[in-house]
């Protein structure tokens, strides 16, 4: 019988989880060893069992038993009493019928009261030691009460010892299992800040690799969470594979956020459904070994809608152009990009200068003087800033691509300083921020 703690096998009738239904308990703790499938068995939580084994059956508490067996007959056997009654005949046939008594062997003959007594008067009385062994002692009676009908079997003792085994938790293995995920993901959070400055700037890997590493945490925390409430510690195996199932999922979700900086809300739904369908998959076939592919489309779909709604919360009043993928505010219009002459291309400085006229981009901060260098081996994204250049942006050749990329960037790198300058820390969510502001702008959002 299941009691608060114990496992079972669950059978779902449909979809709904309220349709599950227990249909029989896992049994655990040292009664399970040696224990063969094909044996039926079931049980109390007061001990009493009904066996159905391959070669015998029989009924079992913890002091008696009765028990059929294919190879050596019936047995009947207790601790206490035996009764055997009727209202009829009660005959004892076979080839040879023997009766034994350690202390003597004893026949009355009588009737069973109303009041669940049987009054008997003895008939034979054989005893064992001195004297006669058949003596004739017709007259005597003797009442024997029926106290196993009234026996208390919710005594300790009757119970069955199948419930949840009571033992200390073990805290030690939890933590050591937490350190090893968190490890894991500090470690792959640490190895993606160092590829990525190979190919974005520093403060866009810092964020990427901080974004591995939280993913990873997070897994390996609610994992922990889930073990705590369930009184159990998984395996260092499981931590393992959730720290490195988060990551992965975090690096998606950093990399997402990057690719959304600025887009339309087209390819914002398009990025988020890919981060969505990517991560469930990885982290299915990471935990589980097997990946549920219409799964992973619900999810890619689910993260694309609510990301898609984010969105347009964020950018009230813009609107889809029909057939050109770009988006407009309704009261505004997109600025048109200036023509790029000859000298601007042999010049990356002049056409710089003329963005930042365009849009009048205040080169300073608390006071100070900010200079744009253009670095044509700079290859680490499109612009950055570094500690031993003071005030001074540098831009690669990817941040020509387009006019908008180039007035994103600086506005973009610009915050980062002035920040800086007035003593901050200078976070990428407040640059990010203001370089998308001015290319909202630029395409008439605002």
């Amino acid at each position: 019988m299941t009691q608060v703690g114990t496992r079972v096998s669950l059978y779902f009738k449909g979809e709904e989880e309220s349709s599950a239904v227990a249909v029989n308990c896992i049994r655990s703790g040292n009664g399970c060893a040696g224990a063969d499938p094909r044996d039926k068995r079931l049980t109390t939580e007061h001990g009493m069992q009904l066996n159905l084994r391959q070669g015998d059956m029989g009924v079992v508490t913890l002091k008696n038993q009765v028990m059929l067996d294919d190879l050596k007959g019936i047995s009947i056997k207790g601790s206490g009493t035996l009764h055997v009654m009727a209202y009829g005949t009660v005959r004892l046939e076979g080839k040879t019928v023997s009766i034994y008594g350690k202390e003597g062997v004893e026949t009355y003959e009588g009737a069973i009261t109303p009041e669940g007594s049987v009054s008997v008067k003895a008939m034979v009385m054989l005893t064992s030691g001195e004297g006669d062994a058949n003596v004739d002692v017709r007259g005597a009676e003797k009442t024997y009460y029926l106290t196993w009908e009234h026996g208390d079997l919710g005594d300790p003792s009757y119970r069955y010892r199948d419930a949840p085994e009571q033992k200390d938790y073990d805290y030690a293995g939890l933590a050591t299992n937490v350190t090893a995920g968190v490890a894991v993901s500090l470690g792959l959070g640490l190895v993606t800040y160092g590829v990525g400055t190979l190919v974005v700037s520093g403060s866009a890997a810092a964020g990427l690799g901080f974004s591995v590493f939280m993913g990873g945490t997070w897994y390996v925390g609610t994992q922990a969470v889930s073990d705590a409430l369930g009184g159990r510690v998984s395996s260092r195996d499981t931590y393992l594979r959730k720290a490195l199932a988060g990551s992965v999922v975090g690096f998606l979700t950093g990399a997402s956020s990057l690719a959304m900086a600025g887009a339309g809300l087209g390819k914002t739904m398009g990025i988020a459904f890919a981060e969505g369908f990517g991560g469930s998959a990885a982290s299915q076939y990471i935990i589980d070994g097997e990946i549920d592919w219409n799964q992973a489309i619900l999810d890619g779909t689910f993260s694309s809608v609510m990301t898609g709604v984010v969105w347009s919360w964020r950018n009230p009043g813009v609107q889809a152009i029909e057939g050109t993928g770009e988006v407009r505010y309704r009261v505004g219009e997109p600025v048109d990009p200036m023509e790029i002459t000859y000298e601007m291309r042999l010049d990356p400085d002049s056409y710089i200068q003329a963005v930042v006229d365009k849009y009048g981009i205040n080169l300073k901060g608390s006071g100070q003087k900010i200079t744009i260098v253009f670095d044509p081996n700079h290859i680490k994204g499109p612009g950055a800033v570094k500690a031993d250049m003071p005030n001074t942006i540098i831009l690669g050749p990817s941040a020509l691509y387009s006019e908008a990329e180039l007035a994103n960037t600086i506005a973009h790198e610009l915050n980062h300083w002035r920040d800086w300058l007035k003593g901050g820390m200078a976070p990428e969510p407040a640059a990010y921020a203001a370089g998308d502001s001015l290319a909202s702008y630029i395409r008439g959002e605002r």
